[in-house]
Order: C-alpha cells, then sequence, then structure tokens
C-alpha cells in the first residue's frame, strides 16, 4: 500500500520559517527569515505542493499584518490565501487538535487530514498535529527530504 498523497503542507513562523519579533508597541511583526527556508519553499511550490501557513499569533494582529509581515521577508507568495491560519482570526490556537483539523477543513481535507503536513519546531505543536493525523516535521528540510525521497 503507498502513502497517502501530499494535499498541503503548513508551517509554523516562528523559529520554523523565520526570526519573529514584536516592535515596541505591540503593533509590527518583524521576520528574518531563516537560512535555507526559501529554498525550501521554491522548491516545494514548484511541485506544485499547497503550502499554508498555522500560527498562534497575538490577538491584536490581523491578517492584514500578518500578511504585511510575510510580505515584507519575502515569504506571503509562497503561500495560498485561503490556507493562512492565524490563532488571532480563527480562536483557535496550537496547544489543541481543533486547528489542524480547521486547517485540514480549509485545505479542503476533513476526511483525510493525513493527507496534510506539519512543520513545526515545538514538539507539543507536532504532537498536536499528529493526533489530528498530520504527517509531522520539525524543519522545512526534513519535509523536502522526505517529499524528494518518495518520488523516488
Amino acid at each position: 500500500m503507498s502513502a497517502p498523497s501530499v494535499g498541503s503542507i503548513f508551517f509554523d513562523i516562528g523559529d520554523t520559517l523565520a526570526t519573529a519579533s514584536i516592535t515596541s508597541g505591540g503593533t509590527r511583526l518583524v521576520l528574518t527569515v531563516l537560512p535555507g527556508v526559501l529554498s525550501v519553499l521554491t522548491k516545494l511550490r514548484d511541485n506544485s505542493i499547497p503550502l499554508g501557513i498555522i500560527s498562534n499569533t497575538p490577538d491584536n494582529f490581523t491578517q492584514a499584518m500578518m500578511e504585511r509581515s510575510l510580505s515584507d521577508a519575502g515569504l506571503f507568495d509562497f503561500f495560498s490565501p485561503e490556507l493562512l491560519i492565524y490563532s488571532s482570526e480563527v480562536g483557535l490556537r496550537k496547544d489543541s487538535v481543533m486547528i489542524f483539523c480547521f486547517a485540514a477543513d480549509r485545505a479542503g481535507f476533513p476526511h483525510e487530514r493525513n493527507k496534510c503536513l506539519f512543520v513545526g519546531e515545538k514538539s507539543t505543536e507536532r504532537h498536536f498535529a499528529k493526533v489530528a493525523d498530520f504527517k509531522v516535521f520539525e524543519n522545512p528540510n526534513d519535509v523536502l527530504t522526505w517529499i524528494m525521497a518518495r518520488e523516488g
């Protein structure tokens, strides 16, 4: 039996794709992309895999604020807008399976969550993603290596 196909890959932002800092006043997120991330995202996008984000965000952060930060860092264009999931917008956090189920629904896989992947550096978040039936990876290079190995 072959492994299920990859439907969508969701990434955490902070310490997975970029270092993140909130400017004084708490109104702006500044992202510094981690080494190798742009290369990995380019290869995944070139393989036509829909990419998304699942991120815990400050309660006052809007989707527009997050998209500006992603754009400023050169990350926004890699992701499908409908797969950008911010806790401040959806009212769910990565401390339960609910946000992962929400993400799978949004990606079109409500009954095939095993087609969704989550990449994040925090073991607790990976645990909840795994309970939601996502395949999990600690960093972007690991997911790229796994996908390339599957392609033979």
